[in-house]
């Protein structure tokens, strides 16, 4: 599906997005299976980001096919300083929380930057779903990354989960 408008790049982010919230429901299932130690589920959140980079494992999620690629997209777009990331549920910005987590995209540990990749794809999708912004077409060069990474995640969670 080409992805020419920013209501084109919503849709299959959304899309994606739905079939990774299935996919991460399953998660502190197949962690219990793999460890007969059971996980605190506290909420989707949580799940999403830190149960998915546990059963993942950090590195392997940062090897997933041209993820350099995206996240070094991802951070130009975030550097520029346009786009709140983390809102409160008033949907007030978090400039801080925002700051940490470019940094720990930047980060060369794994467990720092895979975490805030999920994390901020979370946040993307809450963002969607909860926000109250129009759509403006510059959404699309933040969209744009996290779509791909969001396809190849959702393969790799699947084979995961199957194995």
């Amino acid at each position: 599906m080409p992805m020419n408008t920013v209501e084109d790049c919503i849709d299959k982010y959304v899309s994606l997005f739905i079939i990774y919230n299935s996919l991460y429901d399953l998660v502190p299932r197949k962690i219990f299976e793999e460890t007969n130690r059971p996980v605190t589920i506290i909420g989707n959140k949580i799940t999403g980001t830190q149960h998915v980079r546990n059963l993942m494992g950090a590195s392997n999620i940062l090897l997933l096919e041209d993820i350099d690629t995206h996240i070094e997209n991802l951070i130009k777009v975030l550097e520029l300083g346009i786009f709140n990331i983390n809102l409160t549920a008033q949907g007030e910005e978090q400039t801080q929380k925002d700051k940490t987590l470019l940094r720990d995209l930047n980060s060369n540990n794994p467990q720092k930057k895979s975490l805030a990749l999920l994390e901020i794809m979370y946040y993307i999708r809450c963002n969607i779903v909860h926000g109250r912004k129009g759509l403006q077409p510059i959404q699309t060069i933040l969209l744009a990354p996290v779509i791909s990474i969001l396809e190849k995640l959702n393969v790799a969670l699947h084979a995961r989960l199957c194995n």
